[in-house]
């Protein structure tokens, strides 16, 4: 899965403002690593960040994107081109 930065999704043609610009990098990262399937505690050891600051960056996100759960937050940042299926932290 890659992280796109672009804020916002293409339909017929026209940018479609998103939640991009609400959301920072490190959050986009830990919803990236989250749609991997890691843990806060598996996130926070790549990123050297502490577990709780990866709860927060996730709570934030949650919170962006009106959503409760996690996995709601990536599929919502995945279905708005923010994340894609390619690899995160994969040699390619």
């Amino acid at each position: 899965m890659s992280i796109n930065l672009s804020g916002g999704v293409e339909q017929g043609g026209r940018r479609q403002p998103e939640k991009a610009d609400a959301l920072t990098h490190r959050q986009l990262e830990c919803l990236a690593w989250t749609g991997e399937g890691k843990s806060a505690r598996d996130i926070g050891q790549i990123l050297g960040i502490s577990r709780r600051t990866v709860e927060e960056h996730l709570e934030k996100a949650c919170a962006v994107f009106g959503v409760r759960t996690r996995i709601q937050a990536v599929m919502r940042a995945r279905e708005q081109g923010l994340l894609d299926f390619h690899s995160v932290g994969r040699t390619a």
